[in-house]
């Protein structure tokens, strides 16, 4: 059986995203924060204008709307509306079926 040329390159989830991005639920896995993850909400996706960096910026010091670290920002109201997600480490394989989607 061969694959389709627009499958995923995607055996494993890495990590499992819920909470709420810009009012939107968000409740799945992804393969990759920087590929899957960014192909669907990065950019004029969201108000916040996603991009690698501040994903993985906003990964590490935000947590469910609340600041965990660092200095006062102008921008902290912002992502605190918009960003209340929490990520979370997983190992789940793939499901053959969602490879050939």
């Amino acid at each position: 059986m061969t694959r389709s040329k627009d499958a995923k390159n995607c055996t494993n989830y890495h990590w499992h995203v819920t909470g709420t991005i810009a009012g939107q639920v968000v409740n799945k896995k992804y393969c990759s924060i920087t590929g899957d993850f960014l192909g669907e909400w990065g950019g004029d996706a969201t108000p916040m204008n996603l991009n690698k960096s501040k994903v993985l910026r906003l990964k590490k010091k935000w947590h469910n709307g609340v600041k965990l670290s660092g200095y006062p920002d102008p921008s902290d109201p912002i992502f605190a509306t918009n960003w209340v997600v929490s990520f979370r480490r997983i190992q789940e394989r793939v499901q053959r079926s969602q490879l050939e989607k």
